[in-house]
């Protein structure tokens, strides 16, 4: 067998994990691996918390899984401001997060929706500046330089941000050449 064929291995709260679903060729299988070791990402979990081994790089991120991401790499104690700000959904797993979403007044929040529906790509752009608190003051929307981002696109202003800072690119085509299109609404 393979090691390909194996898996993504990664040490989580001390333990060996295989991400089943990620080759360790695969592009961003570095990427994964260092989020898990940082305590940033764990996978899937089953009924009962157990880690699945599952990653899902193929699946849309939802907005929850999108913010836990976000306030764990921005280094929130999101348990702390769990118990300090009602997120008005204890029920849910990623309660914790949106108390700090909440507290920190996250701009996404002006146009909560459904929770565990897919995250746009605006709206992940979004979570990620208010995160991370990157500046937005020199983050223009005139000038934009994808064709299918415009001032009246929402979150415009922080896709720009996030493109200025080098932290998207938008779309490439076969040839990793910019298309010149990030697909905010995508």
């Amino acid at each position: 067998m393979s090691v390909y064929a194996i898996g993504l291995q990664v040490i989580i709260d001390g333990k060996t994990l295989v991400f089943t679903d990620v080759q360790t060729i695969a592009w961003f299988s570095t990427y994964v691996q260092q989020a898990a070791e940082v305590g940033i990402i764990n996978g899937y979990e089953d009924a009962h918390g157990n880690l699945t081994g599952k990653f899902g790089p193929a699946n849309d991120i939802t907005l929850a899984e999108t913010l836990k991401i976000a306030v764990g790499g921005a280094g929130y104690d999101s348990q702390l401001y769990g118990s300090l700000v009602d997120s008005g959904m204890k029920e849910h797993w990623a309660s914790a997060y949106f108390s700090v979403a909440k507290a920190e007044q996250f701009a996404f929040l002006k146009e909560r929706k459904r929770i565990d529906r897919p995250a746009t790509r605006a709206e992940v752009a979004s979570i990620f500046v208010s995160a991370f608190r990157v500046d937005l003051s020199t983050a223009t929307t005139v000038d934009t330089r994808y064709t299918d981002v415009h001032f009246t696109t929402t979150f415009a202003q922080e896709i720009e941000a996030l493109s200025r800072d080098g932290v998207v690119a938008g779309d490439t085509d076969i040839h990793g050449q910019a298309t010149g299109t990030f697909r905010p609404t995508e």
